[in-house]
């Protein structure tokens, strides 16, 4: 479980890491498609994570505030 967890992280951090670079190119496409494929991999493990392991504190992508 925890090498699962694990690399659910590094998913996380990388598509998070691309955002960032596609927010600063200005790339309006690649952040939409950014932030779906984040999306589908948060809600896939959230799904397969076990509820004492889930986060209460953590928000949807949709209420983040990202410059437009």
């Amino acid at each position: 479980m925890k090498s699962n967890l694990q690399r659910i992280n590094l998913q996380v951090d990388d598509y998070l890491d691309l955002l960032n670079l596609a927010t600063q190119l200005g790339d309006v496409r690649w952040q939409k498609e950014i932030t779906r494929k984040l999306e589908m991999t948060l809600s896939s493990a959230n799904s397969s994570i076990e509820p004492q392991h889930r986060r209460a504190d953590i928000q949807p992508f949709s209420s983040i505030d990202a410059p437009q």
